[in-house]
């Protein structure tokens, strides 16, 4: 037998394999050092997540690659050894055809399709699967075996791609008859059917005679499921087990890991149901897209890196297919960047069309490379590919965007959409504060404005602090007059009241303020703005005049807040905002608020609050606290700005 193969291409592709493999070796033991090494790290922790990401998707190429050209022996070279005593009329031809693997000689031409993989091949109702033997392997074969695909597809297409090969130089009427073998070179393999393979007066091939003789009763139906759901509930434990190691703060919130969790039991539900429908529509009907989306708004970045990869190993697992495995991260990190910088509602309508092109180009990239048969037009193969990924991530985006109400109202979850809406000046809560406390509604919306400019300045969330600072001071709309900033043109009714008294009706704004906000749903990390933005400090005007006033012994704590320390970078900026715009306030209304002036009345405030210990509990440095400090003093330079005097202007 003559044997004849395109070196040339072996050695290119084997190299190709070779050098992504150990590449990929290399990003996920650099990942894996990160996580390990800089675990309270959270930037770090995102590129070890990352790296992980990428590490994976070059495994699939490299497995990909290596499993055709740099495996030994190749699919060639087991094909020239089994076939090794055929006579010296026939002729091999590997990797110079449409057909991979091409034989010609007495019997006819035969295209050989080798495959390598173990476990059961079943083929019932035109389907064909392949069962890895439980849980174990099936898991192990996320990078250890491709998919089965469709042999009887690719035998089809091998024989076509063979035909119109031939007919450039062969005249129809003397074409010879191509046929196809598909050549399971494995031991360890198993075949199994349901229905035939061939039918009557059709010439059967050994591998159709062996998988004649294999048949029996197969029990298809359950196992693959069992394998996806055991995949399932692994990869939820060693999700779990992440978080509560490197995301405690997030481990400790139980609402949010449920979730996390339905979210991937939602994901493992659209990769079961992509696989029973993409014989008629194909691989990209997959709303990867959806899930990195609604992950990233719900969530953070790196949860949603987190969910990329989750959807990789879940895709991996129930299709065995390498292009859409690959396909699938790509997808669901694409929203990630975009969806991070956004600060209004359309921009979260252009981060859905801008992830979809994205999607799109992974999609035309992953068909071309994975999913282009021998005899199929690439053009229309790609085509179809981009339309079905870009339709399916708008159209599911769009239902993401439009179930996350849903989910923030079910799960307490404070997204930036529910951000935008809450400090949006006409919200119910809002109208009713400017309405019944108009100089506490002022004094927010200024507070607000200092909150923002510090949170941007240290790379905290600005949009929660600017919600947490609207929303502060709501519970005094209960009695709006005792708040010295809602008394224009009338007396101060504390003259009349006992300085405990007082205290007990300033203290009360906070909890009247959570009563609100539960009336008004607002999430529990914007009320942690009104529970904690006095921290326990001492009222101390009351508390100095009760001294003065009733000469005995007071209790201190009779004039504390009743709210707790700032626990958060957000709520800390809060606290110093509004003590500060109080403040200022207070002293410009007698002297002239220079820069000088307003930078003493800033550092006056923030040393006062580091001394009485009310920053202890919140995560700011000295670092940030100065770039905060910076920041408070930027914004009320440009509020007391300075005005030209008028001629003939009463007043001037």
């Amino acid at each position: 037998m003559k044997i004849i193969k395109n070196e040339k291409l072996i050695k290119r592709n084997s190299r190709i394999g070779q050098w992504t493999t150990i590449l990929a070796l290399l990003i996920l033991g650099a990942g894996l050092y990160i996580s390990v090494t800089n675990a309270n790290n959270p930037q770090l922790v995102t590129y070890s997540l990352a790296a992980l990401g990428v590490g994976f998707i070059l495994t699939q190429v490299g497995m990909y690659f290596g499993n055709r050209w740099g495996r030994s022996p190749r699919p060639d070279e087991s094909l020239d050894a089994g076939l090794k005593g055929l006579p010296g009329d026939y002729s091999i031809y590997h990797f110079l055809t449409p057909a991979s693997h091409l034989l010609i000689g007495p019997a006819g031409v035969w295209a050989l399709i080798p495959y390598r993989q173990r476990g059961a091949v079943t083929y019932s109702k035109k389907r064909w699967r392949l069962q890895g033997g439980g849980f174990l392997q099936a898991y192990m074969s996320i990078f250890g075996q491709e998919g089965i695909g469709r042999p009887d597809l690719e035998a089809d297409a091998e024989i076509n791609g063979v035909k119109r090969h031939l007919s450039k130089s062969v005249p129809e009427n003397e074409l010879p008859e191509v046929q196809a073998a598909l050549i399971f070179m494995n031991q360890a393999v198993e075949i199994q059917a349901e229905e035939k393979i061939v039918g009557e007066g059709e010439v059967l091939t050994q591998l159709e005679v062996d998988a004649i003789d294999a048949t029996s009763v197969a029990t298809l139906q359950e196992q693959p499921s069992a394998g996806l759901g055991s995949v399932l509930v692994v990869l939820i434990a060693l999700v779990g087990l992440y978080l509560a190691t490197f995301r405690p703060e997030f481990w400790a919130r139980p609402r949010m890991i449920a979730l996390l969790g339905i979210m991937i039991v939602l994901a493992a539900g659209a990769v079961r149901g992509t696989v029973a429908v993409h014989e008629s529509f194909g691989w990209y009907v997959l709303p990867a897209v959806a899930f990195g989306f609604v992950t990233a708004v719900l969530f953070d970045q790196r949860i949603a890196i987190l969910m990329a990869l989750s959807l990789g190993v879940l895709t991996a697992v129930g299709t065995l297919d390498t292009g859409v495995t690959v396909y699938a991260i790509l997808a669901a990190l694409a929203p990630i960047p975009f969806v991070s910088s956004v600060s209004s509602r359309g921009a979260f309508r252009n981060a859905v069309v801008m992830s979809s092109f994205v999607a799109a180009g992974v999609a035309a990239a992953t068909s071309w490379f994975f999913h282009v048969g021998p005899d199929e037009a690439t053009l229309e193969v790609v085509a179809i590919s981009v339309a079905w990924a870009f339709g399916i991530s708008a159209l599911s985006s769009l239902v993401g965007l439009a179930a996350l109400q849903f989910f923030e109202s079910a799960f307490d979850i404070t997204t930036t959409l529910r951000l935008l809406d809450l400090t949006d000046r006409n919200h119910e809560a809002l109208q009713m504060l400017q309405e019944k406390a108009f100089g506490t509604f002022n004094h927010s919306l200024m507070v607000g404005t200092l909150a923002d400019a510090a949170a941007r300045s240290i790379g905290a969330n600005s949009l929660l602090a600017r919600a947490m600072s609207y929303y502060h001071d709501l519970g005094k709309t209960e009695h709006p007059t005792y708040y010295i900033e809602n008394q224009f043109g009338m007396s101060n009714p504390h003259d009349d009241l006992a300085p405990k008294d007082s205290a007990a009706l300033i203290r009360s704004h906070v909890t009247a303020g959570v009563a609100l906000a539960r009336e008004y749903k607002i999430p529990t990390d914007v009320t942690e703005g009104i529970v904690s933005h006095h921290g326990d400090g001492v009222m101390r005007f009351f508390y100095e005049k009760a001294r003065q006033s009733d000469g005995v012994e007071i209790d201190i704590d009779d004039f504390r807040h009743i709210g707790h320390k700032p626990q958060t970078a957000e709520s800390a900026i809060l606290m110093l905002a509004d003590s500060l715009e109080a403040a200022c306030r207070a002293v410009f209304q007698s002297e002239e608020p220079t820069p000088d002036s307003i930078e003493k009345v800033v550092n006056r405030v923030i040393d006062e609050k580091l001394e009485d210990g009310q920053l202890s509990e919140s995560p700011l440095t000295l670092g940030q606290l100065t770039k905060i400090r910076r920041a408070f003093l930027d914004s009320l330079k440009g509020h007391y700005h300075q005005r030209i005097a008028y001629p003939n202007f009463p007043g001037a």
